[in-house]
């Protein structure tokens, strides 16, 4: 049995772990998630957990990419597909590499006009040379013969 600081019995207490569902708000989409929440033994009051509440963030992202969004697997499938780093594709859609890494790790949800490249360009890989092709000054010769010279594998 952990103990954390409860606000309601002003004191650390020995707690619980008790699954509940949890509703969010994303971009005005309610997002349900089930969450395993810390729980005062004394006043039955949730009591902050930093690693579970982590986690219940994480989840609620990941549930929005899915359903609203696209997930971190379709992204990452579109790099195995061109064999290019998070780098380049940040530098493809124009956002920081570190914008890209949250989005690969579901710690974040992608901007609208990101989300919009990003579901353009998972929605058909080929689609990525496009926008390639318009933001080709930021690519190296490397990444530009990578991408805009990919050929559709049902081409080869």
């Amino acid at each position: 049995m952990e103990k954390h600081y409860c606000e309601e019995c002003k004191s650390m207490q020995d707690t619980k772990i008790k699954k509940l569902t949890k509703k969010f708000n994303i971009k005005n989409q309610e997002i349900e998630v089930l969450a395993q929440i810390a729980i005062c033994n004394t006043c039955d009051n949730e009591v902050y957990d930093s690693e579970l509440s982590e986690k219940l963030t994480e989840n609620a992202i990941k549930i929005h990419n899915k359903e609203y969004g696209v997930t971190a697997n379709k992204i990452k499938e579109l790099q195995r597909y061109y064999s290019i780093s998070s780098a380049t594709l940040a530098k493809i859609i124009g956002c920081a590499k570190k914008t890209m890494y949250s989005y690969e790790k579901n710690t974040s949800i992608p901007s609208d006009t990101h989300m919009t490249i990003l579901k353009f360009v998972t929605d058909d890989f080929e689609n990525l040379k496009q926008i390639a092709e318009i933001n080709k000054v930021k690519l190296t010769l490397k990444e530009k013969d990578k991408v805009l010279n990919k050929k559709a594998e049902l081409d080869e």
